[in-house]
């Protein structure tokens, strides 16, 4: 209800019941009518209410892999044991990996890559916050505040909301300049001769634990090169 009503034109508030209401009430005042009054009005006797169990058993797939996903411990021993290849940036050369991993279409994590990228000292909470709080990005499917996006860490959402803009490049040009494109993958960028009618190619993505997609193959049927910084 809060994404449909306001967008991303909110700050988390403790509850989404909270949310709401906050968010009405903010509107209100700033259009200076009551054209969310009624919806105030269904949001404030809920925030008073206390929370019940449910004791009737419900059984569904959707909700047990949400819940599967929110409190289900990763074990130790999932970790010990790694299937994925793993390289070293720098002593793989990009002969070896178009013969390994590309040509073959075999998936490899290739550590150090991004050892040397401004992104990993300047990609800070408190540095994206002070330099770009009030640009907006992709939250949810709608536009947000990076400034507003930060206060959901408090949600706790089975799978909460992240941050997925396949613009910020254009939007904030200097976060691009803080990274570079590996050696293993900066040239023969077909799509790159589209011109204006490439499809989208980078993007942005910030969440907090238990958020993000589950396995998915690319719409546009491409492999991709993912770099995680935290």
């Amino acid at each position: 209800a809060v994404l449909e009503t306001f967008g991303g034109r909110f700050r988390y508030d403790a509850s989404w019941f909270g949310t709401f209401a906050t968010a009405a009430e903010r509107e209100r005042r700033r259009d200076g009518d009551d054209v969310h009054a009624s919806k105030r009005a269904k949001a404030e006797p809920a925030m008073a209410r206390p929370r019940t169990s449910v004791s009737s058993e419900i059984y569904s797939d959707a909700l047990h892999q949400r819940y599967m996903c929110a409190s289900m411990e990763l074990e130790a021993e999932w970790l010990e044991v790694s299937t994925v290849p793993e390289e070293t940036s720098g002593e793989l050369s990009v002969r070896d990996f178009v013969a390994k991993y590309e040509a073959p279409n075999v998936p490899v994590v290739i550590r150090g890559a991004a050892k040397d990228w401004r992104a990993t000292q300047t990609w800070t909470r408190e540095s994206l916050v002070e330099k770009f709080g009030d640009v907006d990005f992709v939250v949810g499917g709608y536009d947000m505040k990076l400034d507003d996006f930060f206060t959901l860490d408090a949600c706790e959402d089975d799978v909460p909301l992240y941050l997925f803009d396949p613009n910020f490049g254009e939007k904030v040009p200097e976060l691009v300049s803080d990274y570079d494109v590996p050696e293993y993958f900066a040239k023969d960028d077909l799509f790159s001769l589209m011109g204006a009618d490439r499809p989208h190619y980078r993007w942005l993505i910030v969440g907090a634990a238990r958020s993000g997609s589950s396995f998915h193959k690319d719409p546009n049927a491409t492999s991709a090169w993912n770099a995680v910084i935290t």
